[in-house]
């Protein structure tokens, strides 16, 4: 790893450096801001990489010992943690000695990760049901559908880990990773949409808007757009077909803990026919002429049977699930100066989240902020659903001035997964290549550093004086252990 001098943060004054750390699929940033004496204060936003990730553990180590070392004593003013998914959280873990010794002074969540949120504390009653048929499920695919079994506990790593132990609890899981975090702070922030502006302590002229997650639970649970009008996909037990069914024929998995009041509801409304119709083995029992019935044309005809159907539903409740939790991330606006450029920080906030910023009620708009923004944290690792269009990146108008960072690494994305031969289409052609036409080539890859700085050449149309600025203003640091970039940094100027 490269020496710790070469980690030090100067911000020139009125600017702000944005650093990228480089896991691989996942996110973790430090800003710099100039302070009141002119010293360098930090905002840390998640530290995490998707399982499976060669090296993961040693990687994150070092980068959270960068972490340590840039930022000092001091620490960093506001740690904010965007959502629970492993890819955003398992390096304090990971990290976990490097960061006992990070100076936290506050941290910042999402108002749905509040304890005493009463919204909050039902979704998260919903999560742990979900989460518990979701694993449920893949025990019983196991001797069925392996190559599904497998797809879903790829998922499942979202939240644990690819060990078959997490199926059965054995493993960390993000509330555990989270529980870290909150355990920094005696009180820690939970923060609700708003075009009022935060500030960061001795920090003056800098304005943090935080536009998500939404309150509106519709458009929490929004994740996926269509043609036309967004489509909905929502996790709800109370209208949904997918997770009716899963308790329906799953209940909860062989040996699971015994059904809340609320999971046994769900699995009574999910039958198919009043309890009164059913027929249990204990009646076959006391009639054998219909127990001969069923043996004859069920048991001994396979086809006939319809007995795990079901458990291939549950492939879109599992992709739901991960879409609502994404949909829960922390989406800040940075403004630098009232009116002046603006970053923008969105987690992995998908449909829902973005739309739910048009809705707040205030001033600037969120159109507005999105007008002026100059650099722009490609949400979910540029996949297809995470960045909006109309409402979001056609609003970024700042062409000359637009940089895009996406936490990627496309060989690990498009490993197969599952039955998913391809992998996952990350980033996703059609929104590259807009991300490349609206900066004007200046998309910066966890993967790949800063190909238009490759080219070694400056681009057609600009100006010599433009390009020697980009330039000046973008760093990137090898890691001579890997071979992506451990981090890039951009200065945004005034």
């Amino acid at each position: 790893m490269p020496e710790t001098s070469d980690h030090a943060i100067a911000v020139p004054k009125g600017c702000a450096v944005a650093r990228m750390y480089c896991t691989g699929l996942g996110d973790c940033f430090l800003l710099g801001f100039p302070d009141a004496n002119g010293d360098t204060a930090f905002m840390m936003i998640d530290c995490g990489v998707l399982q499976g990730t060669a090296e993961a553990k040693p990687r994150m180590q070092r980068i959270m010992k960068s972490i340590v070392d840039t930022t000092g004593e001091r620490g960093v003013e506001v740690l904010v943690v965007t959502h629970k998914h492993w890819d955003h959280l398992s390096g304090f873990d990971q990290a976990g000695d490097e960061f006992a010794r990070l100076e936290v002074k506050q941290v910042w969540m999402g108002w749905t990760e509040s304890p005493t949120d009463p919204g909050a504390v039902r979704l998260a009653a919903q999560e742990e049901s979900a989460l518990r048929a979701i694993r449920a499920a893949v025990l019983q695919l196991r001797g069925i559908d392996a190559e599904l079994a497998g797809g879903l506990q790829e998922l499942l790593g979202f939240d644990f880990g690819l060990d078959g132990d997490v199926l059965l609890g054995a493993r960390t899981s993000t509330n555990d990773l989270l529980e870290l975090v909150r355990a920094r702070d005696d009180n820690p922030v939970y923060l609700e949409p708003s075009l009022s502006p935060r500030s960061l302590a001795g920090v003056p002229g800098v304005n943090i808007y935080v536009l998500g997650p939404p309150t509106d639970l519709a458009l929490l649970r929004k994740s996926d757009p269509s043609s036309g009008e967004a489509s909905e996909v929502y996790l709800d037990s109370g209208t949904s077909d997918e997770l009716g069914a899963l308790y329906a024929a799953a209940e909860l998995g062989r040996g699971s803990a015994p059904l809340a009041p609320e999971e046994r509801a769900m699995l009574e409304f999910s039958y198919p026919f009043d309890p009164g119709y059913g027929l249990t083995q204990r009646g076959l029992q006391k009639d054998p002429e219909l127990a001969g019935f069923f043996d004859k044309y069920y048991k001994r005809e396979a086809w006939r049977r319809i007995d795990n159907t079901w458990l291939r539903g549950v492939e879109q409740l599992a992709l739901n699930f991960n879409n609502y939790r994404n949909n829960t991330s922390v989406a800040m606006a940075i403004e630098l100066g009232e009116g002046g450029p603006v970053m923008i920080f969105p987690g992995d906030a998908q449909v829902g989240n973005w739309l739910s910023w048009h809705k707040l009620e205030g001033s600037p708009s969120a159109q507005d902020l999105l007008g002026r923004a100059v650099l722009y944290k490609v949400g979910h690792h540029a996949s297809h659903n995470a960045t909006l269009k109309r409402k979001g990146l056609a609003m970024m108008t700042r062409t000359s001035r637009l940089v895009a960072m996406i936490p990627v690494d496309e060989e690990h994305a498009r490993k197969p997964k599952g039955r998913n031969p391809g992998g996952w289409d990350m980033p996703y052609g059609e929104l590259l290549q807009e991300l490349e036409e609206c900066t004007e080539g200046r998309v910066m890859r966890a993967d790949l550093g800063v190909p238009l700085l490759d080219r070694r050449r400056r681009p057609a149309g600009w100006s010599a004086e433009k390009w020697v600025q980009f330039k000046a203003n973008t760093r990137v640091v090898r890691d001579p252990d890997a071979k992506r970039p451990f981090f890039i940094d951009y200065t945004v100027q005034p």
